[in-house]
């Protein structure tokens, strides 16, 4: 069932990218598309909708994908009826192939992630002793740690995500002291979420579950799972987009281990207390994603300084003469610009629940930091290709007079670019400790 309606999902959506259509995000408003209606007809529609698409109805594909449902407990006749109806829209759409437009975004920065061991034997041994996890659940553990060892890393993922989710609905209802929140997969209430969970107050009262899960923890399961720059593997999944074959190990290893770790933490287990996950740092927060994009600009301008010196190794551009600017910095840095600049990044920002004027002051910054990187790189790259003209004798006077233009203009680029990033630096700071500050740097 977390597989086929992630497939109906993803294919149905490709009927509408077909067609250059906006897909919706949530699938109950996907299944309202008037052009759904137009190529399937009514009927099959509104059995969509009355299978998966409607939280009045039977709303399955919610049930399971959000850890209600214990093993046994769904009909075979509800997957088997989707299966079929699955099949019976390719034939009522009658074409040999509809593209399956494939989303890879999830594995970008994976590299960022921390190297945990895959040697998995010891949890399935300590798996009665985890209290949060109801015994009947236990199988879906056992069955993902066994995907796992069989190097199937997507369906160890769809099975143990939904799992992380009740563990974590479990725990929130039991740190907060608020039972009437664990049962409400009904029609009359919605149930309760990630979003709803790891939030940092309930009713003005702090999150106890945030507190008992750690910064660590905590940092680790919105780097994974909500924020945008991350592998968002749990959405990836369950919106059907990506393909199960291509979820890498070490994704998959770091999932269970989270998994693990979250599931210990909530049965105040000792054995597993201690972990990598204890002093995680985020990686895909905003503001960590600016601080290594900056020091990528630096890199960047240490790479343009080489190719410029290499170009004027074969023409007569002297030595030129620097500007107010380039002395300015130069005495306020104590001749080391590069030098400043990196250490005005070496510190570890706060990442947890940050105001809503921080985070959007910190995603302007980081565009603008991205776009000076592609800046910088083009033109490393097209002075490193004129150089290469030069040796070969390939270079006209006149583009050779606009070379040497080029390389006389990096020294004041690559002070520019500096001076751009301590600004960042010191707008990001000052927006941190105080949203207000904002408006004195815009005027």
């Amino acid at each position: 069932m977390l597989v086929t309606s992630a497939i109906l999902e993803r294919a149905v959506g490709n009927v509408l990218r077909r067609n250059a259509l906006p897909v919706p995000f949530l699938l109950r408003d996907l299944l309202l598309e008037r052009k759904l209606y137009d190529t399937f007809g009514e009927v099959p529609v509104l059995l969509m909708r009355l299978l998966v698409g409607m939280p009045s109805a039977l709303n399955a594909r919610n049930l399971v994908w959000h850890g209600f449902v214990a093993p046994n407990q769904l009909a075979l006749r509800i997957p088997a009826t989707l299966l079929v109806l699955l099949a019976s829209l390719g034939a009522i759409l009658n074409v040999d192939k509809v593209p399956f437009y494939r989303s890879e975004s999830y594995l970008l920065g994976i590299e960022e992630l921390p190297t945990v061991t895959d040697n998995f034997d010891e949890f399935g041994c300590l798996l009665p002793t985890l209290t949060v996890i109801p015994p009947q659940f236990s199988p879906y553990w056992e069955d993902a740690l066994r995907r796992y060892n069989e190097r199937q890393y997507g369906r160890c993922l769809v099975l143990l995500l939904p799992q992380l989710e009740l563990v974590l609905r479990i725990g929130f209802c039991v740190s907060n002291d608020c039972p009437t929140r664990l049962l409400t997969a009904v029609q009359s209430a919605p149930h309760t979420t990630l979003d709803d969970m790891l939030v940092e107050t309930i009713d003005g009262d702090p999150n106890k579950l945030c507190t008992e899960l750690g910064e660590g923890l905590l940092d680790a399961l919105f780097d994974l799972l909500q924020r945008p720059a991350g592998p968002r593997i749990r959405d990836r999944l369950g919106h059907g987009e990506c393909d199960l074959i291509d979820v890498p190990r070490n994704l998959a290893a770091v999932i269970i281990s989270i998994s693990f770790a979250v599931a210990a933490r909530l049965s105040n287990q000792s054995l597993l207390q201690k972990s990598v996950w204890d002093d995680y740092r985020a990686r895909f927060h905003p503001v960590n994603l600016l601080l290594k994009t900056c020091n990528d600009a630096l890199d960047l301008t240490e790479k343009l300084a080489t190719a410029s010196e290499r170009a004027s190794a074969f023409m007569d551009t002297g030595n030129g003469s620097s500007n107010l600017m380039e002395d300015l910095v130069q005495i306020l840095t104590a001749g080391a610009p590069i030098e400043t600049a990196r250490c005005s990044l070496n510190f570890q920002p706060a990442t947890l629940f940050r105001p809503r004027q921080e985070i959007m002051t910190t995603v302007a910054l980081l565009r603008t930091i991205r776009s000076l990187c592609v800046a910088l790189e083009a033109a490393r790259l097209e002075i490193e290709k004129r150089t290469a003209e030069v040796t070969e004798g390939r270079l006209r006077s006149r583009q050779r007079k606009t070379l040497e233009r080029m390389v006389q203009g990096v020294p004041s680029v690559n002070t520019g670019c500096i001076c751009l990033i301590l600004m960042a630096a010191q707008i990001r700071d000052a927006v941190a400790e105080n949203p207000d500050n904002l408006a004195k740097w815009q005027r």
